[in-house]
């Protein structure tokens, strides 16, 4: 089965749990198993090289890089460029009210701007295709 690593705001996972159901139960209906480091994982102060220790081996093993960006987070950016470096490909994902980082835009292989669950549910469906792993 292929792996997927979705990265997303530690502080925001609770705002963003149904997004976050959502592109699990997409992706696993593509037949890909997603981690969300952010929610199977909790590091202590002190343990911050642990922290992206673990993180850099998930995405080094997994075959795509999800990005839902709707609350900024630097370390979503560290993630991402090292997912870029890995040539992973990358998915954007933002709600249409957050701002826009032109930075992962940059390095992104598709970039989705949704409304709400159905309308992010709806994008990702379509944008099957577009991804060469799937």
């Amino acid at each position: 089965m292929k792996k997927a690593f979705l990265s997303l705001s530690f502080k925001h996972k609770s705002e963003l749990k149904s997004i976050t159901e959502s592109v699990v139960n997409i992706f696993r209906g593509f037949n890909i198993d997603v981690i969300v480091f952010a929610q199977e994982f909790c590091f202590s102060k002190g343990e911050e090289e642990k922290m992206m220790n673990t993180a850099l081996e998930y995405i080094k093993n997994s075959d795509i890089f999800i990005a839902e960006v709707s609350y900024k987070e630097i370390g979503i950016g560290i993630e991402a460029g090292y997912a870029k470096a890995l040539n992973k490909q990358i998915v954007y994902l933002k709600s249409n009210d957050s701002e826009l980082s032109t930075t992962l835009l940059g390095i992104a292989s598709i970039m989705i701007e949704y409304k709400n669950v159905e309308e992010l549910e709806n994008k990702l469906l379509e944008a099957k295709n577009k991804l060469s792993i799937m």
